[in-house]
């Protein structure tokens, strides 16, 4: 009894195949009818093509995106706001993120670049960015960009010469200290600091009073000065 139940659906299955297969061979027939041989075969090609697209779409829909480069030379600042800017994919879409945290997002121009507004906590800010696709793929996060935003002034401290000293010699070595990382000018002149901060510059006098001005300079610009007076007498 069972045999012959799904003996009859499989003779039902093949009756519905068979009808579809003659439905199928005539309309192509009344196609070649009435337009020829080519339209049977524009419509083949068109077929094969919506799967070539439909094949095509679903490829470009998992290509992981380019990873965002930061094209950035701005180490530290004075100023809170700031644009930070890098290229990716033409008309990407960019997350940016600065400590960890996701601050938003931006669309690439046509050739790529992309550029976007952010407020700097003080202190070290490290920036990434990533790429994201319409259909979420994300591409591999960029290599970190870092910018110190510095308000307060540098320490800066001359222990030698002393101001109203007076002395003989000439030239002297003036020597101090500031942040490590500074830069310091005496008089306009570079000195020579070391990592740990410390200076020394060889000051040349002349005789009499001679007015000295100190600079410490940290890389966001901002500055210390101390003045002194050094006299230069004769032996």
């Amino acid at each position: 009894m069972q045999y012959s139940r799904l003996a009859r659906r499989t003779q039902q299955l093949t009756t519905r195949q068979s009808y579809l297969l003659l439905a199928g061979a005539a309309a192509l027939l009344i196609l070649f009818i009435i337009y020829g041989f080519p339209a049977v075969i524009n419509l083949a090609g068109a077929i094969g093509g919506l799967r070539h697209n439909a094949s095509s779409s679903a490829a470009v829909n998992t290509i992981v995106p380019t990873t965002p480069t930061f094209a950035q030379s701005l180490t530290a600042t004075s100023s809170a706001q700031i644009t930070i800017s890098g290229v990716a994919d033409p008309k990407a879409t960019v997350e940016v993120s600065q400590n960890g945290n996701i601050l938003g997002s931006t669309v690439t121009d046509d050739s790529g670049q992309f550029s976007y507004d952010v407020t700097l906590n003080h202190g070290d800010n490290v920036f990434t960015a990533i790429a994201v696709t319409d259909s979420g793929i994300k591409s591999l996060a960029s290599d970190s960009y870092k910018v110190s935003y510095l308000t307060a002034k540098p320490n800066l401290t001359v222990t030698s010469p002393k101001d109203g000293d007076k002395v003989t010699d000439s030239p002297i070595t003036l020597s101090g200290s500031t942040d490590p990382g500074d830069s310091v000018t005496v008089n306009g002149f570079v000195a020579l600091v070391k990592d740990d901060g410390s200076f020394s510059y060889n000051l040349t006098l002349n005789d009499g009073d001679n007015k000295v001005k100190v600079i410490a300079s940290d890389p966001a610009g901002n500055q210390t000065t101390q003045e002194l007076t050094v006299s230069k007498q004769s032996p």
